[in-house]
C-alpha cells in the first residue's frame, strides 16, 4: 500500500475490549500528537502494554511484497450433432484460478502454555490478546494483501436447439457444475453487503494462518442449473371470412422463459467466537455439535415456516444456540 496509508503519515487504531476500557462519552478518542510534530516519529511508534492513554495499537496497511497479477486459465470441449433442425450439444468447460487476492492476517494471537510461553505470558485470556501476538503493538487484526488465493471449476453442460419450424423453436440448456475456492468471501456480503473488500480482497476467517482450511465451495455456486426458453407463433385464423378478423387474429407468437436452479451456499457465523485471538471474531463460523454434519442443517416445509428458524440450530454447539436465543 502507498505509503500515505501507513505510519508515520496516517495513524489509525482498533478498539476493542479492553484497550477500549478507557474511552467515555466525554472522551472517546485518544490524545493524538499534536500536528506541529506531523510525521509523528516517536519513539512507541510501536507501543509496548499496557495499550490504554496513547499507547494504543497500530493498524497498518499491507501489501506481499511478492505479490502476483491472478491468473484464469480456462478450457472446455464441446460435442454437437445435428438432426433436422434439431441440434444436441454435450460439453466440458472449466477454470483454474492462481494467485488470486485475498486478506490474510498475520499477526494471530499465539496460544501460550507453561512450556511454550509467548512473550513471557504463559495463559490465554481476551485481555492479554494483543500481547501473545508476533507484533506486539500492531493490532491482532491486520489483514496483508497477498496473491495466495486459489479456485477450481468445473462443469457438464447439455443444451438442446430446435430451430424454427412448424411456428415453435426453443433452447434447453442444464449445466451441472462445482465451483470450489479457498479465496471466496461469504463474510462480506454477510458483512458489509458485498463480496470482498476492495483493499484487502478476499479475507480469510477463522485461522488465519490456515488458509487451506476455508477450502470450500464458492459463494456464487450452483450446483445445478436448467433453463429453458422458446417462441411459439400461435397460428391464426386461416378459415376466417371477415377481414378484421384476419388482420386481428394473425401475427401472435408466445414466448418464455423458465430458470430453475439450487440455491446459493452460505456460512454460519458466530460473532462471539475466537475471543482468544483478539477481535477477529467477525470472521470466525459456528462450530458444529459433536456428531452432527452440514446435512443436518437442512429443514423441510414452507419458507414461511422457516422464518424464525432457516435452519436446525441444533447442528451448532450449545454455546452458540444460547447466544442465539437472545436475539
Amino acid at each position: 500500500m502507498p505509503l500515505t496509508f501507513n505510519p508515520p503519515f496516517t495513524l489509525s487504531a482498533v478498539f476493542t475490549g479492553g484497550a477500549n476500557a478507557a474511552a467515555s462519552l466525554q472522551h472517546p478518542f485518544p490524545d493524538l500528537p499534536p500536528t506541529a510534530s506531523f510525521p509523528n516519529f516517536v519513539g512507541n511508534m510501536l507501543p509496548g502494554p499496557p495499550f490504554l492513554g496513547n499507547a494504543f495499537l497500530r493498524s497498518a496497511s499491507i501489501t506481499d511484497p511478492d505479490f502476483k497479477e491472478s491468473t484464469v486459465q480456462h478450457f472446455d470441449l464441446d460435442l454437437q450433432y445435428q438432426h433436422k433442425s434439431y441440434v444436441f450439444s454435450l460439453a466440458y468447460a472449466g477454470a483454474k484460478g492462481t494467485h488470486l487476492a485475498l486478506g490474510q492476517d498475520n499477526n494471530q494471537p499465539l496460544l501460550a502454555s507453561p512450556s511454550n510461553p509467548v512473550n513471557e505470558l504463559t495463559t490465554n485470556s481476551v485481555a492479554n490478546a494483543p500481547e501473545r501476538v508476533p507484533f506486539v503493538g500492531l493490532s491482532p487484526l491486520i489483514f496483508r494483501l497477498e496473491s495466495s488465493g486459489n479456485a477450481i471449476y468445473n462443469s457438464l453442460q447439455a443444451t438442446l436447439k430446435k430451430d424454427m419450424s412448424h411456428g415453435l423453436q426453443f433452447l434447453a440448456a442444464y449445466t451441472f457444475s462445482k465451483s470450489i475456492d479457498d479465496a471466496g468471501d461469504s463474510l462480506g456480503a454477510a458483512i458489509g453487503g458485498s463480496f470482498g473488500r476492495p483493499i484487502f480482497g478476499e479475507l480469510v476467517y477463522n485461522d488465519q494462518n490456515n488458509v487451506a482450511a476455508q477450502r470450500s465451495v464458492s459463494d456464487f455456486d450452483r450446483e445445478h442449473r436448467f433453463v429453458i426458453n422458446g417462441t411459439w407463433n400461435v397460428p391464426g385464423p386461416e378459415h376466417a371470412t371477415s377481414a378484421a378478423v384476419q388482420k386481428l387474429g394473425n401475427g401472435w407468437s408466445i414466448s418464455y422463459i423458465v430458470t430453475l436452479q439450487s440455491g446459493l451456499p452460505f456460512s454460519i457465523l458466530d460473532g462471539a467466537a475466537g475471543t482468544l485471538f483478539g477481535p477477529a471474531t467477525t470472521y470466525t463460523t459456528a462450530d458444529l455439535a459433536v456428531g452432527a454434519t452440514l446435512k443436518d442443517a437442512r429443514r423441510g416445509g414452507s419458507v414461511s415456516g422457516r422464518v424464525n428458524e432457516f435452519f436446525n440450530t441444533n447442528i451448532c454447539s450449545g454455546a452458540v444456540r444460547s447466544r442465539w436465543r437472545h436475539y
